[in-house]
Formats: structure tokens, sequence, C-alpha cells
């Protein structure tokens, strides 16, 4: 379907970006004055848009967001002067009182969204880009909490979308655009979206069960498109420790999901334990070829606790005989992988994507490079579009 010639709209301004939303079978617009920090609310019946109206006694330095939530239409924007975030609401036929939010202050536009029963907001620091996450219940804000490793040096954006709250922002320093989701309870690891940068905020909607998204160039004024299914796959990891390895589990497990999440999967932790097995730290792997193992792989990987049938499991041992950084062969039906105490940060993910399906490569810029993860050369490695397409068929990945 073409898209209509643009009008403009009669007699209406805006120095900053404006906002919409749906709310009681119109659609509203508020947004800044042409010259003024005022707050200006208009309406669309489908045919025309009603005279612009000086919202009173609200005024922002940055642009205003909209989100329809328990009856009422929302408003959420910074102060005339200040950082404050205010909050206000339309009944459908007049705005509420400005109230600020307390203890909440952005340097940059806030963003909205519905989810969950509740009215869900995100915006960077007063004086940082950290991200920070708050929402309301009808009656109160939560304190706001700030989102882990995530960071933006411009206004993020919401969107609800199945049955999830999605959320794209910039980097910290740099164009690339990010994704995040959160389920309710807590957000996934940050995940750059291959090939996508932009020199301004992207925006989120959703149409025809996909999740869309506009932004500008990484450094022209050119407007590009991009949609998601909004699906993330899940590779669900149990991490069975025998001897504590060099590099900490926790970093591997944090390069990992750095890699992954470049692919759109989601590496979940669900469960951590600690072995006593003093005959198996130094463990017999053979040739470490798939689809054969030793009598040792066998009785290390007998010890499944708490693990599904496709959890992947990954045992850390002192060392494997012969020497090997890691190793992924397992027999049929039992995934799981070694990783040495002298292993690189890239190990644990290199392994599992062996237990995915993936081979070896003569790449260095790659995650499954077979020249050793330590000579790795663009930190984080890659992983290509068919390897992702592998792991995501591997039968031990969810979504």
């Amino acid at each position: 379907m073409p898209w209509t010639s643009n009008v403009k709209i009669p007699n209406q301004k805006s120095k900053a970006s404006p906002a919409m939303a749906f709310f009681r079978g119109r659609t509203h617009m508020v947004h800044l004055g042409n010259s003024s920090n005022d707050i200006w609310h208009s309406t669309f019946d489908g045919t025309r848009w009603t005279t612009n109206v000086k919202i009173p006694g609200q005024k922002s330095k940055a642009s205003p967001a909209l989100a329809t939530f328990g009856g009422r239409l929302h408003m959420v924007h910074l102060g005339n002067s200040s950082n404050n975030i205010w909050h206000s609401t339309f009944d459908g036929r007049q705005w509420s009182t400005n109230v600020k939010i307390p203890n909440q202050s952005s340097k940059r536009a806030p963003a909205l969204a519905s989810f969950g029963g509740r009215l869900h907001m995100v915006h960077l620091g007063s004086s940082s880009n950290n991200i920070w996450h708050s929402n309301f219940n009808g009656t109160r804000w939560t304190p706001n909490v700030k989102i882990p490793d995530q960071k933006s040096k411009a206004s993020p954006a919401l969107a609800t979308f199945g049955g999830r709250l999605h959320m794209v922002h910039l980097g910290n320093t740099s164009n690339n655009i990010w994704y995040s989701i959160f389920n309710g309870t807590e957000w996934t690891p940050n995940i750059k979206i291959p090939n996508q940068s932009s020199k301004r905020a992207p925006a989120l909607a959703i149409f025809g069960r996909r999740l869309h998204m506009v932004h500008l160039g990484s450094s022209t004024n050119n407007i590009w498109h991009s949609s998601s299914d909004g699906v993330l796959s899940v590779v669900r990891l149990g991490l069975k420790v025998l001897v504590t390895p060099t590099i900490s589990v926790n970093t591997m497990l944090r390069d990992m999901r750095t890699v992954y999440a470049s692919r759109g999967f989601l590496v979940q932790v669900v469960n951590n334990e600690r072995l006593n097995l003093p005959a198996l730290t130094t463990v017999d792997v053979g040739q470490c070829r798939m689809g054969s193992v030793t009598a040792e792989q066998r009785q290390l990987f007998r010890n499944r606790n708490n693990l599904q049938r496709n959890d992947v499991a990954v045992y850390f041992v002192r060392a494997t005989n012969p020497a090997f950084n890691g190793c992924a062969a397992h027999p049929n039906g039992v995934p799981a992988c070694v990783v040495a105490s002298g292993a690189t940060r890239w190990t644990m993910g290199h392994e599992v994507g062996h237990v995915l399906g993936l081979n070896h490569v003569n790449n260095n810029n790659r995650l499954m490079t077979g020249n050793g993860t330590s000579n790795i050369t663009n930190p984080p490695p890659d992983l290509t579009l068919g390897e992702g397409r592998t792991m995501a068929d591997s039968g031990f990945s969810i979504e």
C-alpha cells in the first residue's frame, strides 16, 4: 500500500519531535512550541486534526512521550529548564496537573510503553548515559533501577510486542543500534543489531505481527527501516565447576552472551554447581572428535543434576589429556563440553558452538576459528548468519 502525500498540519509547529498515541478512538499528538517549551495537544479523527491547544502549566526542554494505560492517556517529559521528569494524564477532557516523579531525572527525552499491567518508562541518567527503568501501577512510580550494562548516548525507544517489552537504543559512544527485551522480571543482555547504525534516536512500532524500527543513517539524513519477529532463541547452560578457571566463569559467560546475542541468542544459566570429582579434574578426551568419547568423558557427563535433556552442560576442569583449552565431543543425546582452567575468555562460547553444530573456520575474526581462540583479532568475534541458523536448528536451543 503506497503512502499518501504528506500534508502540513495547519497552524502547528514544533522545535522538537512530536509524540503520538491512540486513545479513545482518536490519534493524539503532543509537541513543543515552535520557539517555546510550551507543550501543545491535538487529536486526529481520521479526517482532520483539531486546533492545537496549549496544555496549561506544562513545559519541557525535550520531546515528551505518550502512552495509553489504565483508561487514560499518559505523558512524561523533562522540565522546562531542568532534567526532572514530570507526569500528567488526560481523561478525554482535560489534563491533570503536572506531577514531578520523585528522584527521577534524565538528560534526554524518556520513552513510555504499557506492558504487563503497568506503565513502563526508560530514560538516560541526568548526567550519564546509563539507562534507567521504572514502572507505574496507576498510583505511584517504582524507584528507578539502572539496567545492567546498557548505555546510550541518545533517547531509547520502547514497544510491547509478543508478550514482552522491547527496547532499542544507540551505543554509549557509537552509532550502533542495540536491542534488549524485558520479560517482566529482567532485561536480556544487550544485543547489537548487525549492520544497523544511526546518528539519532530510533523509533519503534508494531505492525502486521512484526516489530518495526525506523532510524536515520549513521552519517546521513536518510531514513532506514527494519523489522523483527521479536523471537529470541535460548541456549540453556548448566555450569559444573570442578576447578575454578584462571579467567572467571562470569567473564566467559558475559563474553559468550555478547557474541551469541549478535545472532539473537539468549544464554541462560539454569544450574550452577560445584563438583567434587578429584579423579576427573584432568579428563581424558582422546582425539576430541565428535562422535568419539572416552570412558572418563562419559563418567564426567553423567553429572547432569537439575538439567533437562537439551540443556548444555559445561564442565570446568584443570586440564584435558591431551592438552586443549576445551573439548566439545559428547555422547549422542548428552549435550556437554569441557573447558580447561587455562582457557581464553572465548573458549566456553566456542565449545558450546561446537555442541550446537558449528565447525571450525580458518578466520581469526570468527568465534569458531580453528586457529585457537587466543588468536581472535576483533573482539568480540563474529558469528555468521549461517552459523546462527545452524545453532537454531541444532535441537539444543529453544524459542
